[in-house]
């Protein structure tokens, strides 16, 4: 699939790094690709469905999580970028309060496995 358009300036490569990692984790069954940056994942262990947004966001903000859960709904993990990304200890709050993961590379394999949807 080639990139499309996206209004978070996330480059082809990072995308495609991500979609591969989704495509070859043992514990996904299938992944879609919408919106140029938005997953629907479906995990084998816990039989769910769930929504990751990607992007590169050096320092991931408040106020950039909101702008995310407004433009991809529903959204369960925001996924940053690489190791030299990160998120403020505000924005994991936010996450946290909100039922939501956050992460960077670092996390991300964790996530796929440890992540709890809300009931």
């Amino acid at each position: 699939m080639s990139n499309g358009h996206n209004d978070w300036n996330v480059s082809y490569v990072y995308i495609v790094w991500l979609e591969n990692l989704l495509n070859s984790h043992s514990n996904i069954r299938n992944v879609t690709r919408t919106n140029d940056i938005y997953f629907k994942v479906e995990r084998i262990n816990q039989n769910d469905t769930i929504t990751i947004l990607c992007l590169n966001e050096y320092s991931m903000g408040v106020t950039m999580v909101q702008r995310a859960i407004s433009g991809f709904s529903p959204l369960n993990i925001i996924y940053v970028g690489g190791n030299w990304n990160n998120y403020t200890s505000e924005a994991y709050e936010y996450c946290s309060e909100n039922s939501m993961g956050i992460c960077n590379s670092t996390g991300i394999l964790r996530m796929l496995w440890k992540y709890k949807l809300s009931e």
